[in-house]
């Protein structure tokens, strides 16, 4: 739930909490687990998925656990676009800018 941004508008009220909480990549894992067999897209969203402090390790779990390229999904503000849009590519994840 970790954003950069406090939008009067976020309709998940992220960015407006104290203090924000980090999904270990352990919670990662069994969410995306969960998810097995799902015929749609697994989003990865937030807040910003970009300000969690493992974002890399993050992408290489959806990588490994997500075969097909096509159901990968970020949901972004475009955070640290600069810094991280190679490895957002070689994820190959769909990206919807949110903003």
């Amino acid at each position: 739930n970790a954003c950069h941004l406090s939008c009067a508008n976020c309709t998940r009220l992220v960015g407006h909490h104290e203090k924000p909480f980090f999904m270990t990549l352990d919670q990662v894992e069994a969410a995306i687990k969960s998810l097995s067999g799902f015929p749609g897209r697994i989003g990865m969203m937030g807040g910003e998925p970009a300000v969690h402090p493992k974002f890399l390790e993050i992408c290489d779990l959806y990588q490994d656990m997500i075969p097909d390229k096509r159901k990968r999904e970020l949901w972004t503000s475009g955070y640290k676009w600069e810094q991280y849009k190679d490895k957002i590519f070689e994820t190959r994840i769909f990206i919807f800018c949110n903003n």
